[in-house]
């Protein structure tokens, strides 16, 4: 270790004192940069007694630099002693704490993103039930009542559900131009000139974000919302059968043309709004559907027998069905009845289209008596 020992009159040394302790805070961890160069610096403060004592009779100062000591750790200075570094590291506990930390804050704010993302899809799915709102009722301005949910009849007729009906007021007049109407079959209808099918067109408006199903089915674009039937009895598939518990609270009799319960039906029957006397705010018009969770709903927006007019709501809200190979059948989205519910990716309910054009979310714990009073356009 090299020794650095200056003397000088009692001023000059606290000047020097003052430029060494500059230095030693340009250090890291405590040591002077000078220390890089020269092992370790030390102040002799004792050359004031020796300045003051007359022992020096030259008053300039003066360095005296000692060779490194050769008496070891034992007789000489030791670097320890005089210039401690300090070490600034996270020791292995402290790391696996901070971790920990970190791993803590990511669960905790997770779920929080997750909410927040969901109420933003929510929004947007409210925003499409509202369209369809605004959609209908210039649509009854123009013909002075509603559009049936769809025309689907014994003799085979097949003229495409309501939403092939509401594409030139929801700004796809030129898609809906692309129908010929007087086929009575229009399903699987194609752009003129090609194979693609009409209905591979994605409708975002007929879209809700929030289920997480493909965006297409056989090739035909999804849609997730459905016109209202309300109780009104429904099919049951003898290949996918289920004797569901729901069947005594039928109010109207199945696929009858000028008895149904809610303000759709698939059997092309439009109703007026003046038939809707239990008041256009207390009366479901459309709801949430999940294509996933339902055969009808998979067949896509441009089919006719899609869901639109049938769709009840006697079922529960949010039941079950999205099984494939469930034990239960009623279960399953093949068998013609439970699966024609309405329901939606949402937790803990779905959102309807009420008759003013208005959207409320429905929580699944709803009354059951009181749904059935909302899917009815005139049971009191």
């Amino acid at each position: 270790m090299f020794i650095l020992q200056a003397t000088a009159p009692i001023l000059e040394d606290r000047f020097i004192l003052d430029r060494l302790r500059l230095h030693s805070h340009r250090g890291f961890g405590g040591c002077t940069a000078l220390d890089r160069t020269v092992e370790t610096t030390v102040f002799d403060l004792r050359s004031r007694e020796r300045f003051a004592s007359n022992e020096f009779t030259d008053q300039r100062p003066q360095l005296l630099v000692a060779r490194p000591s050769q008496t070891g750790a034992k007789g000489g200075t030791s670097r320890s002693r005089i210039c401690k570094r300090d070490r600034f590291a996270f020791t292995l506990v402290e790391l696996l704490v901070v971790i920990a930390v970190i791993g803590i804050l990511i669960a905790l704010l997770l779920p929080a993103v997750q909410a927040a993302r969901e109420a933003a899809r929510r929004m947007g799915c409210s925003n499409n039930l509202r369209q369809i709102g605004l959609a209908l009722h210039h649509y009854e301005l123009v013909y002075k009542k509603l559009p049936p949910g769809a025309i689907w009849k014994p003799n085979g007729e097949a003229k495409g559900s309501v939403h092939i009906r509401l594409l030139p007021f929801l700004e796809q007049q030129s898609l809906h131009d692309q129908f010929d109407f007087n086929q009575p079959v229009i399903d699987g209808s194609t752009f003129p000139g090609t194979n693609r099918l009409i209905g591979s067109t994605v409708l975002s408006v007929l879209v809700c974000t929030s289920d997480p199903g493909p965006s297409a089915y056989f090739g035909l674009a999804k849609h997730n919302y459905a016109a209202s039937r309300g109780p009104t009895a429904v099919f049951d598939n003898p290949n996918c059968s289920c004797n569901h518990p729901w069947r005594s609270f039928a109010q109207a009799p199945l696929d009858s043309p000028f008895d149904f319960a809610g303000p759709f039906t698939r059997v092309g029957t439009a109703v007026r709004l003046a038939e809707v006397r239990d008041g256009l705010s207390n009366t479901i018009f459309f709801g949430e559907v999940r294509p996933a969770c339902s055969e009808h709903a998979r067949n896509g927006w441009a089919q006719t027998n899609n869901g639109n007019g049938y769709c009840t709501t006697l079922i529960p809200l949010n039941f079950d069905t999205c099984s494939e190979d469930a034990p239960d059948p009623c279960r399953r989205f093949c068998n013609w009845n439970t699966e024609v519910g309405f329901r939606s990716a949402h937790p803990g309910g779905a959102q309807f289209l009420l008759g003013d054009g208005s959207v409320r979310f429905i929580a699944e714990t709803i009354d059951y008596a009181t749904y059935q009073a909302f899917g009815g356009k005139s049971n009191g």
